[in-house]
């Protein structure tokens, strides 16, 4: 069952790069799989959260962090998971906040190398309900859904970068459409080659000045007409 769960949540995360649609879907499979009333990754840098299922996390201290955000810190600094049977007797927490409308806790970290992307969590409202075994599916789904934030984010980093390389081209383009045109109505004659001394431009001044046609000329080594000048 675990492996037939896992399968589908690769076919889920592979399915696209829009995060947010894939993310969401992955995290249904995975709160229909263990049972979780919901299921969250919350990202370390970002602070976005990602959800499906109730929102038994939804209840705010005053003045503090939410508590699922401080058990997601939590397993980011310590790199490793946590199972909480009963949220309501762990002192870890904060007392004087008011109590959640979860009890029990199954979370583990988004590991990519060094890097801790976030937490993956999944949220039940009855006490001990997350039993260890379904730590392992969490942790193989972690790595997974690890690996497909890195995949999105490098997506985005080259699809932004072809996009500034392209903008970059198109200006390159227009600047040498518009020196050309100068070139070309100038009443000198302009001849313009590249480093090698191949002919580039030769405008209708210096046809009229050298008595030679532009399609004699561009092309051609600047060496071939040196006699004429």
């Amino acid at each position: 069952q675990r492996a037939e769960t896992l399968l589908r949540i690769i076919t889920e995360l592979s399915a696209s790069l829009d995060m947010d649609m894939v993310l969401y879907r992955t995290l249904s499979v995975l709160s229909e799989s263990t049972g979780a009333e919901q299921s969250m990754i919350l990202l370390a840098q970002s602070a976005k959260v990602y959800q499906a299922g109730k929102d038994l996390a939804g209840v705010r201290a005053a003045n503090s962090a939410r508590i699922d955000q401080k058990i997601s810190r939590s397993v980011v600094y310590q790199r490793a998971p946590i199972l909480l049977g009963d949220v309501y007797v762990d002192p870890r927490w904060g007392e004087a906040e008011p109590l959640p409308g979860f009890r029990s806790v199954l979370a583990v970290p988004l590991i990519l190398g060094e890097d801790v992307l976030g937490s993956l969590m999944l949220l039940h409202s009855q006490p001990d309900f997350f039993a260890g075994d379904k730590m392992h599916l969490l942790e193989a789904t972690a790595r997974q859904i690890s690996l497909s934030l890195n995949n999105a984010d490098l997506f985005n980093l080259i699809r932004d970068q072809a996009e500034n390389l392209g903008g970059m081209l198109r200006e390159k383009q227009i600047e040498a459409s518009r020196s050309r045109a100068i070139l070309e109505a100038v009443a000198d004659g302009v001849l313009v080659t590249e480093a090698d001394n191949i002919i580039t431009l030769f405008n209708a001044s210096a046809e009229r000045i050298l008595g030679l046609e532009a399609e004699q000329v561009v092309s051609r080594s600047l060496e071939q007409f040196s006699g004429l000048f």
